[in-house]
């Protein structure tokens, strides 16, 4: 339930983001070949304004390392390697198309 009670904003807000949640799924299993992994991370207040902010200004694999070693909770979405592709990453040199 969110703050304040309203039951229809929750139920809003949840298919929304479960709408959000297949959609990034689809994208997974179509780019399993550039080690996709869908997850959810909880990590404390400090480390997402570091993360949020390295990711600003395109420091994509500092953040992800600082969100992997921050992160109180992570969970990953169930797809074909979703574990091995997520003790993998980041590595840029895995990435085929050389992002």
């Amino acid at each position: 339930m969110i703050a304040g009670g309203d039951e229809k904003k929750a139920e809003s807000m949840n298919k929304d983001y479960q709408t959000q949640l297949n959609g990034m799924f689809l994208a997974a299993q179509a780019n399993a070949h550039r080690r996709t992994v869908v997850y959810e991370a909880e990590v404390p207040k400090e480390a997402a304004e570091i993360i949020e902010d390295m990711m600003n200004r395109g420091l994509n694999v500092e953040a992800l390392n600082i969100l992997k070693s921050s992160a109180t909770k992570i969970g990953l979405l169930r797809t074909p390697s979703a574990k091995k592709f997520w003790d993998q990453i980041p590595n840029p040199e895995l990435d085929p198309f050389g992002s």
